[in-house]
């Protein structure tokens, strides 16, 4: 689904309230989404009601998605992430297919992105990755500049 298909959802679950409150939902749950964190695990962490109720509507919109079979764009990330956590055959087979990864503006990727990339590339880690920390600009979309730094300590060599 794309982003407007994902806020009639979001705003059929909210019951019908205005733009911003549909807007700062969906950006909470994609922020959510791109952190790996399930709607179990946010609405056990909520600091507060505000984040509880979104909670529930995340776990309900996840519904929605799966019973209309659908992903949107986080899930298109997220799912694969997913998958290769848990299954190790599958996580086996896409890192010997895949022998090299280039990763381009890595200062703007966010965690499930960064967990991916971990994924395909393995203990051996053949990958290229190219970023300035000083041209990180998608903080506000849940880029994590220090996943360049990261690399350094999960690939010393």
């Amino acid at each position: 689904l794309d982003s407007t298909d994902s806020a009639k959802i979001i705003g059929e679950l909210l019951g019908g309230t205005g733009k911003e409150a549909i807007f700062k939902t969906q950006h909470q749950i994609s922020l959510w989404k791109n952190d790996l964190k399930t709607p179990e695990e946010v609405v056990q962490t909520a600091a507060n009601v505000w984040e509880q109720q979104t909670a529930r509507v995340y776990a309900s919109y996840q519904e929605t998605l799966q019973s209309y079979q659908a992903v949107d764009f986080d899930d298109l990330i997220r799912l694969p992430a997913v998958l290769l956590q848990q299954n190790s055959e599958v996580r086996n087979k896409w890192q010997r297919r895949l022998r090299y990864l280039l990763v381009d503006e890595c200062q703007d990727t966010n965690t499930c992105q960064f967990t991916l990339m971990k994924l395909l590339t393995g203990a051996e880690g053949m990958f290229t990755a190219v970023g300035d920390d000083d041209q990180s600009i998608y903080a506000w979309r849940g880029a994590n500049m220090e996943n360049l730094r990261k690399m350094q300590e999960d690939y010393p060599q």
